[in-house]
């Protein structure tokens, strides 16, 4: 299964490609290092609506009280 991983990881590399998981990391660590772009996102939607909240992770969790 780490082989499969491993090269599933590579592919999506060399393709420039990006899975569910790696959005929403990325989204998360541009979040946490740029507090300037934080802050737009925070001034222009007053209300978030999270459907299915009980099967976010904690990377999304921390996405959504961010903004």
């Amino acid at each position: 299964m780490a082989e499969i991983y491993s090269a599933y990881q590579q592919a999506l590399a060399e393709t420039g490609k990006f899975d569910f998981e790696d959005m929403i990391m990325l989204v998360l660590e541009v979040f946490r290092n740029d507090p300037s772009l934080i802050q737009v996102y925070q001034e222009k939607f007053q209300y978030i609506l999270v459907d299915e909240y009980q099967d976010t992770n904690s990377a999304q969790n921390e996405i959504v009280f961010r903004l």
